[in-house]
């Protein structure tokens, strides 16, 4: 029998712990987190995202920011912004929202942004440090898909894994976190052949491709997991996934879209950001009161 993991209820259970660490924070610092959201431009996609970060914090009492800034900007404002940032102590994480203008380089301007307040974890340093296990911060979707498979109480040690996409945002650091949690894992990607074959084959699959047409849902195997990070607007406004997840009858759990990883991604940025406030505000007793060890 299928079962859909809720994304919207596991998200929901992670904020209001988080409501109340900030609250505890409140009383330590005698304020909230504070999260700086660089938006560059009106790219409609981008607002919509912004917003959504801008309200889920809030509304927990975290202390969040758009810093909207003009199309034309140039790098070197930017990079001034963020350097200001930085430096600043009362400033305890920020992001770029992305994309960013054709004239802005974006990897350079994300590893702009130091470490300790990389919320994103898309910086080097944080990216690399999921190779040594050391990186305090870790990109938010994956971090969101490991807590939706604790959510069905999910043993990954022994599992075979197949991630589907190999962004730096998604697939790559998967992959990472799912070895480092004991998963045999295969990564595929557009080259990848007799992708069939290896969906039947895995007990976890996660498809990050962006691409509705590609992944059938007749081949998982039986009581596979299958996670589906893909969001696909159709020609008719609907928003779908990577997978059909109503026709993956023989799959033991499935994240539908919308409602599945999307929430966590929000939650766990959040989360990052109250664990960089901890963890610059010698404040960490109080994140694993709360937490435990961070994933």
């Amino acid at each position: 029998m299928m079962h859909i993991i809720n994304g919207k209820e596991v998200a929901q259970s992670t904020l209001l712990k988080l409501e109340t660490m900030i609250r505890c924070i409140e009383a330590s610092l005698y304020r909230a987190p504070k999260l700086h959201v660089y938006r560059v431009g009106e790219h409609p996609a981008s607002m919509i995202y912004t917003q959504n970060k801008l309200n889920t914090g809030r509304k927990i009492g975290m202390d969040v920011e758009i810093i909207a800034l003009p199309e034309e900007i140039t790098e070197d404002a930017l990079m001034h912004l963020i350097k200001k940032d930085n430096n600043d102590p009362k400033v305890d994480g920020l992001i770029v929202q992305l994309p960013l203008p054709d004239q802005l380089d974006a990897y350079r301007i994300t590893n702009a942004i130091v470490s300790h307040k990389d919320v994103d974890g898309l910086t080097d340093g944080n990216l690399g440090g999921l190779v040594s296990q050391s990186s305090l911060l870790k990109p938010c979707t994956p971090l969101g898909i490991l807590e939706l498979l604790k959510s069905i109480h999910c043993p990954l040690r022994g599992l075979d894994a197949l991630v589907i996409g190999k962004s730096c945002i998604v697939g790559k650091p998967l992959a990472l976190s799912l070895m480092s949690c004991g998963c045999t894992v295969t990564v595929a990607h557009k080259a990848t052949k007799q992708l069939k074959e290896k969906v039947q084959a895995s007990d976890l699959v996660v498809s990050a491709i962006g691409n509705p047409n590609v992944i059938q849902p007749q081949w998982f195997k039986k009581h596979a997991i299958v996670i589906d990070v893909g969001i696909n607007r159709l020609d008719h406004g609907a928003i779908v996934g990577d997978v059909d997840y109503q026709q993956c009858k023989q799959a033991g759990f499935v994240t539908p879209v919308p409602g599945g990883v999307g929430p966590m991604t929000v939650a766990m940025l959040i989360k990052n950001t109250v664990l960089a406030c901890c963890h610059q505000h010698d404040l960490m007793d109080l994140y694993y009161e709360h937490f435990g060890e961070a994933l």
